[in-house]
């Protein structure tokens, strides 16, 4: 996640993201399994994500990133009390 965030100079797409570990780690897993991989890690509160659960990133510094957050701070906002 980190290379690809690297080589766009913004958080990376998930289709970005299976990209840059098929290319640099030969990652046997297809893009689909990959995206319910991320998707899961996200849940575990790994990575941020943005409204749409669209671009990824491991940190919250930066250009592009300052409505990105985890998966437990969007429960609480969404889910207060829950």
């Amino acid at each position: 996640m980190d290379i690809a965030e690297a080589r766009l100079g913004r958080p990376a797409h998930c289709h970005e993201i299976c990209t840059v570990l098929e290319i640099e780690f030969y990652s046997p897993i297809p893009c689909g399994p990959s995206h319910a991989i991320i998707q899961n890690l996200y849940r575990e509160d790994f990575f941020y994500a943005d409204k749409m659960f669209n671009h990824y990133s491991t940190n919250k510094n930066g250009k592009g990133k300052e409505t990105m957050e985890l998966f437990s701070e969007r429960f609480l906002r969404l889910y207060p009390g829950y």
